[in-house]
């Protein structure tokens, strides 16, 4: 039986590109509440973050993974919480200045309302205007000249150049900074990561903050950052517009993140008290 419900966001429950989940999506998770499941993300974004994908005050977020791992939400305490290292996360910004296609993102000090400047290190303002989303778009971002003075809990890394170009940027990172691990989640995107610590390896302290085993678990994905926590669960479930890695990975597939496959899953689960149950117009088994 389902008692927990985990949802990567990006590509996942929230499409690229949008600004907000489905007013389906939040019906659902309310849905999953009332049968006495419970709900959370686990995403490589901060909660500030993720909180701003569900409208203001609609949904309460209790438990979750975040920042990949690097924050474990149990009950609404935090179980755990794990900065970046500076020497490590400064070796990253000197390999983004040796190179003309790459950037570092990070947060700036929160503000009086939680929220938080990005900001791109290790590029100058010509090779800012040139980087873009994995979805076209420019990269909203402040440049800064060096590491914000406040802790780092989540990095992310941009290469503007070529699949070819990106593959070799991973390896060369790998090589400048071995104490982290570098993690795509989108084209052209890395999660800067502590060596050997991800989403999976976290969800051993989310399990046993709740009182759960991993086959009570149920855990929506699409990518390279995702395949970890599908390893670790039984009940692993890839959207179709997913990598061909992570529906390799997980154990059952269903339809798009733009049919709100996810949100009609949960509701089947809602519906049948906990039975991991993929209504067959989603399913894609």
């Amino acid at each position: 039986m389902i008692r927990l419900v985990l949802c990567d966001m990006d590509g996942t429950l929230l499409p690229f590109g949008h600004q907000e989940v489905s007013a389906r999506t939040i019906a659902a998770i309310e849905a999953l509440r009332r049968a006495g499941i419970g709900f959370g993300p686990a995403s490589g974004r901060e909660l500030e973050d993720v909180m701003g994908f569900f409208g203001k005050g609609s949904v309460t977020i209790e438990n979750g993974i975040l920042a990949n791992g690097k924050y474990v939400l149990a009950g609404g305490e935090v179980v755990y919480r794990r900065e970046l290292d500076r020497h490590a996360l400064q070796k990253v910004v000197d390999y983004a200045a040796s190179q003309r296609d790459c950037g570092l993102v990070t947060h700036g000090p929160a503000r009086s309302d939680g929220s938080a400047e990005r900001l791109l290190l290790g590029a100058s303002a010509e090779e800012a205007a040139g980087m873009r989303t994995s979805e076209g778009g420019r990269v909203d971002v402040t440049l800064a000249p060096e590491l914000p003075d406040c802790p780092i809990l989540t990095v992310g890394f941009l290469c503007s150049g070529s699949t070819t170009r990106f593959a070799e940027v991973r390896q060369e990172l790998a090589v400048a900074a071995p104490e982290l691990d570098f993690v795509s989640p989108a084209p052209g995107f890395l999660d800067v990561m502590p060596r050997g610590w991800n989403k999976g390896t976290a969800l051993d302290l989310l399990l046993e903050a709740l009182g759960l085993a991993t086959d009570e678990v149920a855990f929506f994905g699409d990518s390279e950052n995702d395949l970890a926590l599908m390893r670790r669960l039984p009940n692993s479930v890839c959207v179709e517009n997913g990598s061909d890695e992570a529906k390799r990975t997980a154990s059952f597939h269903i339809a798009r993140d733009l049919d709100d496959a996810p949100a009609r899953v949960m509701e089947a689960i809602a519906r049948s008290g906990g039975d991991l149950a993929i209504p067959d117009e989603v399913s894609r088994d």
